[in-house]
């Protein structure tokens, strides 16, 4: 696992809006950070965030 980026618990704050594979951000949007997971075969990583709803 590479240097934690964020801190588990934590809230931060969408600067700018933009699209993902997994959703859409939108710009002043508040996320908790939960999780880091990794893909060896995938070759990816992903930091996991809730939203206020506790939707990921």
């Amino acid at each position: 696992m590479p240097d934690e980026p964020f801190v588990y618990g934590a809230v931060y704050r969408v600067r700018k809006s933009f699209e993902a594979e997994r959703g859409r951000f939108e710009e002043g949007e508040r996320l908790t950070y939960y999780r880091y997971g990794s893909s060896f075969y995938d070759a990816m990583q992903g930091w996991f965030f809730k939203d206020g709803e506790g939707v990921t």
